[in-house]
């Protein structure tokens, strides 16, 4: 009834209902568009950021009394414990340090896109996803995912689970084995084949998965930029040319400019507005 989509930042993508709520509430309602609650890691982090720009890492804020770099180690301590070796093992780049550090922190919370947008990685971000994603599916080359290489043996053919204990119509998170090959299921688990064994071309039968499933994972967000060229991640790939020719069958580019992330002026904002609004970027 409410219809709130998840990280839409426009009220007018909500319901009527939903916008009639906010007409008669006495406070606000949490919408996803202006956050009412602000973690005190995100200040610590905002802080971190800025100071890094103006400054450099190491230059103390009297205000404050604390520079860029503490104040990232100080959400690091909190996720790690005081003490841990942990705190102060980050990118040696800063920036990279903070980057990586808001993906791990607000992670799923709705606020990535934003940054990436902020700091103009967008486009590089999602296409360093999806070529890792490929090579990891691929299962012959490493991979290297944010601050880590994984080799094609880290990754097990199986994947040995447990439901959880409170509610057995979920899987215990904490329990699959990611990086470890067991070879038999520990008791009280189930399995799965995985992906080396899932997206691995079949020697006989009509199974795709290996080549539509990558030139999907090649064609999302294809539409940021004016063009694209895979041609050398194709050429990594064991089944590149048939993923290529798949490819071929997708539009890819927006043939118009690169970096046109998708927030275009909303059609009744620029009726509204009589003239004074136009959309750029070939929207």
């Amino acid at each position: 009834a409410t219809n709130v989509h998840y990280a839409k930042w426009r009220m007018y993508w909500t319901s009527e209902t939903y916008r009639a709520l906010h007409l008669a509430a006495a406070g606000r309602v949490a919408t996803g568009i202006n956050w009412i609650v602000m973690r005190y890691s995100d200040i610590y982090l905002m802080f971190a950021e800025a100071m890094n720009e103006l400054y450099g890492p190491d230059h103390q804020n009297t205000t404050a009394g604390m520079t860029a770099r503490q104040a990232l180690e100080k959400v690091r301590e909190r996720a790690f414990g005081s003490g841990s070796s942990e705190i102060a093992k980050y990118d040696s780049d800063f920036f990279n340090a903070i980057v990586n550090e808001r993906a791990w922190e607000f992670g799923g919370e709705g606020v990535r896109k934003m940054d990436l947008i902020r700091w103009g990685l967008l486009d590089s971000k999602i296409e360093a996803m999806k070529e890792s994603l490929c090579l990891m599916l691929d299962n012959q080359h490493p991979v290297t995912i944010f601050d880590k290489t994984y080799q094609p043996s880290d990754f097990p053919t199986v994947l040995y689970y447990k439901m959880r204990t409170d509610d057995k119509l979920y899987v215990d998170y904490s329990s699959p084995n990611y990086y470890q090959e067991l070879g038999t299921a520990p008791a009280g688990y189930e399995k799965i084949d995985w992906f080396p064994k899932t997206y691995a071309k079949p020697e006989t039968g009509s199974g795709t998965t290996y080549r539509d499933e990558l030139a999907k994972i090649l064609v999302m967000a294809t539409g940021i930029n004016a063009s694209y060229d895979y041609s050398a991640l194709l050429g990594k790939l064991k089944n590149g040319g048939e993923i290529g020719d798949m490819l071929k069958q997708y539009p890819i580019g927006n043939g118009t400019c690169n970096y046109r992330h998708p927030y275009a002026i909303y059609d009744t904002d620029i009726y509204q507005s009589k003239g004074f609004l136009v959309n750029s970027y070939g929207y």
